[in-house]
């Protein structure tokens, strides 16, 4: 083969490699013999997708992730919505156990006042939660509530009527920790009697068995019932903390735990079903 510069001379010697180029000189394996800077004069055609293809290729990515994504956020919410309920419940489990086992609990008795009140809670109860911050007496946390600081809604819709902040002459206290949760005990329960000339009367007294209120995800929305928000009951007498509807039947708690119900039972429902957001729950 004649060896072809890459510097011709002459218009006569471009022309003449020109059509040597273009009579097809091949070696037997169909390899082209034409010298690099004249192969470099051909342009090579390359598949490539149309414009209709790749539309469509991204409308079906958009209607697949359309259907999964909700899917995929609302099982994380669940998941975490269980891990932190589990977390309150252990760490409510042991905070009343451990006031059982000293005895600490035997402070509250008697008439309810806010200077006992305050001094249980910080000497025996907020030293078993991390970083408890309390809310300020009588103000609510919650400030697009009402007047009466009524922060919570039913499953079905109706206002919880409860007080939701700390009023210690009441015997009432909110806290949230460093991861978030918020949680709310009432001390107290009202002794009604009468005397012998059927006049009635209400004395505020403390209880060794309170009920309180897990919120999740402290002052944030939705705060419903079996959404975000928990019922449980301290028994401090005996070191036994119980979920709201321990002692009701499955029929009772499914009941409850609907969107006709109040949801009080929505967290004794989780921890029946293995600590998990059944199929059957009412997921809102």
């Amino acid at each position: 083969m004649t060896e072809v510069s890459c510097h011709p001379e002459g218009e006569a010697r471009r022309i003449s490699l020109l059509k040597r180029f273009f009579a097809g000189a091949q070696n037997d394996q169909n390899t082209c013999l034409v010298p690099y800077c004249l192969s470099n004069l051909v342009s090579s055609k390359k598949a490539a997708f149309t414009l209709a293809e790749v539309l469509i290729t991204l409308g079906i990515i958009g209607i697949v992730a359309a259907m999964t994504i909700p899917t995929l956020v609302t099982n994380y919410q669940k998941k975490q919505t269980v891990a932190k309920l589990q977390k309150a419940y252990s760490i409510l489990s042991n905070m009343t156990k451990l006031l059982y086992a000293d005895n600490s609990y035997s402070a509250l008795s008697g008439a309810v006042s806010a200077e006992k009140t305050e001094q249980f809670f910080n000497l025996y109860v907020l030293n078993y939660f991390r970083a408890p911050e309390l809310s300020q007496d009588n103000i609510c946390p919650y400030s697009d509530s009402a007047e009466w600081c009524y922060a919570f809604k039913y499953l079905n819709g109706r206002v919880m009527d409860t007080s939701v902040f700390t009023k210690y002459d009441a015997g009432r206290v909110y806290f949230t920790t460093n991861d978030g949760i918020a949680y709310y005990f009432s001390i107290m329960y009202w002794n009604r009697y009468s005397d012998s000339e059927g006049n009635e009367y209400k004395d505020a007294l403390y209880t060794s068995s309170p009920h309180g209120v897990v919120d999740i995800n402290g002052t944030e929305g939705p705060n419903i019932l079996g959404k975000d928000v928990f019922v449980f009951q301290s028994d401090f007498a005996n070191g036994v903390m119980k979920l709201e509807c321990a002692n009701s039947s499955n029929e009772e708690v499914n009941a409850d735990c609907s969107l006709t119900g109040s949801g009080q039972c929505c967290a004794e429902k989780i921890r029946r079903d293995g600590w998990k957001i059944s199929d059957d729950y009412p997921w809102i």
